[in-house]
């Protein structure tokens, strides 16, 4: 089987495999909260294919979630983040950005809420198809997006630099609106 057996005791698999550490939880989708604890240099990864939500914090290095439905709430992190979030809401919450790796948060049906410290450097796409950018960042706009009118779309498309640039930040939300903070 491709799929672990509980090892645990508590309905749960884990297995440790060249410096990744694989955690299954066979709890029925109604269960309480599951946690896990891991050092918060770790690289992560995260999907739910359930109807649960997800929240990771405070880790210094990579983070990958991915979501079939439900939120996913990211704070006191670092990046580099990619999100992947069919139906939910994202939050995202930075103490710091990692201008290692490019990031990219991407929504079907769901608000992105993202904050960075002001003095981020980062080149930054942001869409928001079926809703609005929202923003407290003083974003100039490098490309101008019109719509099949000619009508300037820039409240719903937007691509711009943070301070100096830097890290290359992309958001996308098909049906919902972008929020992106000022911390």
């Amino acid at each position: 089987s491709i799929f672990g057996k509980d090892n645990t005791g508590f309905n749960v698999f884990v297995e440790q495999n060249n410096g990744t550490l694989k955690v299954e939880s066979f709890q029925p989708r109604t269960t309480k909260t599951f946690i896990v604890y891991l050092p918060k240099t770790m690289k992560v990864y995260v999907e739910n294919l359930w109807n649960n939500d997800i929240s990771i914090s405070g880790f210094t290095s990579e983070i990958e979630a991915k979501a079939d439905n439900g939120d996913i709430k990211i704070e006191n992190v670092n990046g580099p983040v990619i999100v992947e979030n069919a139906r939910g809401h994202t939050e995202i919450i930075f103490s710091e950005v990692s201008q290692s790796s490019p990031m990219s948060i991407i929504n079907s049906h769901g608000d992105i809420d993202i904050t960075l410290p002001s003095d981020t450097n980062a080149d930054i796409e942001i869409s928001a198809e079926r809703g609005e950018l929202y923003t407290d960042f003083n974003l100039v706009a490098i490309e101008n997006y019109n719509n099949d009118d000619g009508e300037r779309m820039d409240s719903r498309y937007i691509k711009s630099k943070l301070n100096e640039g830097g890290v290359s930040i992309s958001i996308v939300s098909s049906r919902g609106d972008v929020y992106l903070r000022k911390q």
